[in-house]
């Protein structure tokens, strides 16, 4: 297949394009693979896998190490190994195709030995041929690609736009479905505005067969694409860390309200995307990693934590973060997730959720759902702190006043989350054992409204 550009300066845009593009892609493909490290042997001894893949090392017996290292293996096309020791779990990402072999230091002799095959990644590629965009030619352009089928973004970027170009993205599916959203900022102010504003346009690709070319020529027949600006963080020098957890949240500075949250594991150079925010405010990134492996915040030196501004975000924000040592105490609240299903008999009605400290009773959270809308779905609050117990209390408004009522007139639950130690997952599968959940919490403890 053949890319046609309308000169050099989009050879160096497509390069950049198909950066952009090919870590999304390998970020949704990503598969963890498990081998058992026992006596004396790696179970599977050899493994294939793809490029992007991760192989998770586990030991639950005996002294050993895995020692991938390039002065031991010279034809590795990269190092990677741990130190000797009992109980560990290490894991490492394959990013670079090849045979990489490995051993176990003390136990070589007897034949503990590994090897993994890492196999190269071949992506169909996408093809949006752009036409007679002259009335916006100079003007910043932004483009973003959706796998309808799993919800993920393979491409979201911006370019400066000439009369006729073409884009190639890398890492479209066959059979998968695409959304492809577009828009020229046409009023230049480096951020979305609904047409007739910026103008937008939203494309569908059905069920894509191998390469895909998608043809556009400029029209007037705009599409309100609302647009979700994101925080595109860059982290480099990372070694210290690699391996370990790391949580990132988005915090709205005005509000105090967490817009995003995610966890990812420590690789040396990577990116994460936070969303969304909206232009004109102003957030905060903070972000910390487990340094210490317990699984839940400490604040520093124990767990290694940095806070990021925002000051008035002018759309997109892409962040540059290079380890350091200044280091903040972000006071890291985790999170409650409470994950429902076969709530079918509530579908439409409205559910009110409260998080309760126990045992004072007091509520650090109140989440309302105004329609249920599936038997199966979470709700989550970030609210919790270690060391601290809670329960969750909620209610379907089963006769529709807008009120609670108690049981059987309206339909209440009571959970107990019990003592946290980090993030606390809560599961609920609808039943009829139910609870005043006004009543008291326990002997003389009433609940605080």
């Amino acid at each position: 297949m053949k890319e046609v550009f309308t000169n050099p300066n989009w050879i160096r845009k497509f390069r950049i394009f198909c950066l952009l593009g090919v870590m999304p892609y390998m970020a949704a493909g990503q598969t963890t693979h498990n081998v058992a490290v026992t006596s004396n042997v790696f179970t599977p001894a050899e493994i294939i896998i793809n490029e992007g893949d991760a192989v998770n090392w586990t030991n639950t017996e005996g002294n050993h190490n895995v020692n991938g290292l390039l002065s031991k293996f010279p034809s590795n096309p990269e190092s990677f190994g741990n130190d000797v020791g009992a109980g560990w779990v290490f894991e490492h990402r394959f990013t670079i195709p090849g045979v990489y072999d490995y051993q176990c230091d003390p136990h070589v002799s007897l034949g503990m030995v590994g090897k993994v095959t890492v196999l190269e990644l071949t992506p169909d590629t996408l093809t949006v041929n752009f036409t007679g965009m002259t009335p916006h030619v100079g003007q910043t352009g932004y483009i973003l690609v959706v796998d309808d089928d799993t919800g993920e973004e393979i491409e979201r970027s911006n370019m400066t736009i000439e009369e006729a170009f073409s884009l190639v993205i890398p890492g479209i599916v066959s059979s998968h479905s695409y959304t492809i959203d577009i828009f020229a900022d046409l009023n230049g102010n480096g951020y979305y505005d609904a047409p007739p504003t910026d103008h937008a346009w939203r494309l569908e690709l059905n069920d894509a067969n191998g390469n895909e070319v998608v043809d556009f020529a400029h029209n007037t027949d705009f599409t309100d694409i609302e647009w979700d600006h994101r925080v595109i963080l860059n982290l480099t020098g990372m070694t210290p860390h690699v391996g370990q957890e790391i949580y990132f949240a988005l915090i709205d500075t005005e509000t105090d309200a967490i817009i995003d949250r995610k966890s990812e594991m420590v690789v040396e150079s990577f990116s994460v995307e936070l969303s969304e925010i909206m232009p004109g405010k102003s957030y905060h990134v903070d972000f910390f990693s487990d340094h210490n492996g317990n699984g839940y915040y400490d604040a520093p030196p124990a767990d290694h934590a940095w806070r990021l501004e925002i000051n008035q975000a002018s759309g997109d924000e892409i962040i540059d973060f290079v380890h350091n040592t200044n280091f903040t105490d972000v006071e890291w609240m985790h999170r409650l997730r409470v994950r429902f299903t076969g709530m079918t008999p509530h579908l439409g009605q409205m559910l009110t959720l409260y998080v309760r400290e126990f045992p004072s009773g007091e509520t650090l959270d109140t989440l309302v759902v105004n329609a249920i809308e599936k038997a199966d779905f979470d709700l989550k609050s970030y609210v919790i702190e270690t060391g601290s117990s809670y329960v969750v209390d909620f209610y379907a408004d089963h006769n529709g006043n807008g009120v609670y009522d108690a049981p059987p007139v309206d339909h209440a639950w009571r959970v107990e989350a019990g003592e946290a130690m980090g993030d606390v997952d809560v599961d609920f599968t609808h039943n009829t054992n139910f609870t005043d959940i006004m009543s008291s919490l326990g002997p003389d403890i009433k609940l605080m409204e």
